[in-house]
């Protein structure tokens, strides 16, 4: 791998240390300017911070008996200057990658902004708010938490087994434009999980094709079926056309489901009374009732 100052800052600093390394954030005035980098830990002391970096003091003389207090607060990250970079997105992402990070998020904001900065642009506050700033940030998988690595180091499939970093060259990733005002998320991690089959939905069996060009003859409709057709399609097209075609069967037969359905659904429609269908109801009847439904539908 290529000299990369990113990654030789990092290592310095973790090697003064045997802290996990929870995040890495690089950030760079969008013209010109000095680079800074910080690294936040995954470690707490047993001493708060307070904003003005002094410690927090609690009184602990009017506690009852028997109560103590005890105030933990994140170790404060290191904040470094880097080296003169020329190209900083590639080395930021070249270190992310080989620190087993899953992305990396890039923030771009322009010049301008009045809002509230992070710490780590403390030193160059007056370039980011006159040109704009960029950041990139990400978790390494390299030296970071052990309940990061035991949640999502089998997850990832371009991970070294045993130092959770990757030691291959960074494959290509595309990394899109820089707009001021946009953030990005540009994943390097490979899942292990195998993608799902999205199967499309089933086509129409046999059995459906051959009823469905049936009906259509009867209802003198061109019985072409789409071989397309699919099986969701074929039974709504049936249960369509048998509420409206009178079959050849024995028209004594009762009247299905499907045509009450029809039948309650067109007299809501036409704003009648709520049908009194008799139990009786004879096929033929209630394609009669459709007709005459439809019929008044129309000339509505």
């Amino acid at each position: 791998m290529i000299n990369n100052p990113i990654l030789a800052a990092v290592a310095t600093e973790a090697a003064a240390t045997d802290w996990p390394v929870c995040g890495v954030t690089v950030i760079a005035p969008l013209v010109s300017g000095p680079t800074m980098m910080s690294i936040s830990w995954s470690h707490f002391s047993d001493y708060a911070v307070s904003e003005d970096g002094g410690l927090l003091m609690i009184d602990t003389t009017d506690l009852p008996e028997g109560i103590g207090v005890s105030v933990n607060g994140r170790v404060p990250d290191t904040v470094r200057k880097l080296p003169q970079l020329t190209d900083i997105g590639s080395m930021a992402i070249a270190a992310a990658w080989a620190h087993g990070a899953w992305d990396i998020q890039r923030v771009c904001l322009a010049k301008g902004f009045a809002g509230k900065l992070p710490p780590i642009a403390s030193e160059v506050a007056d370039l980011v708010r006159d040109q704009g700033y960029v950041t990139w940030y990400w978790r390494p998988m390299l030296r970071g938490p052990e309940l990061r690595a035991k949640a999502h180091a089998k997850k990832d499939a371009s991970l070294n087994r045993w130092t959770l970093g990757r030691d291959e060259e960074l494959p290509p990733v595309r990394v899109p434009t820089l707009v001021a005002g946009h953030s990005v998320t540009i994943r390097l991690g490979k899942s292990t999980e195998r993608p799902s089959l999205q199967r499309g939905p089933k086509r129409a069996t046999v059995m459906q094709r051959g009823y469905l060009g049936r009906l259509l003859r009867d209802a003198g409709e061109d019985n072409t079926v789409p071989d397309d057709l699919t099986m969701s399609q074929a039974s709504d097209r049936i249960d369509q056309l048998r509420g409206n075609v009178r079959p050849r069967k024995d028209p004594s037969r009762r009247a299905t489901q499907n045509q009450i359905t029809y039948i309650v659904g067109l007299s809501l429609t036409a704003k009648l009374d709520n049908p009194k269908i008799s139990s009786n109801l004879t096929y033929d009847e209630a394609a009669a009732w459709i007709d005459r439904l439809l019929g008044r539908g129309d000339q509505a």
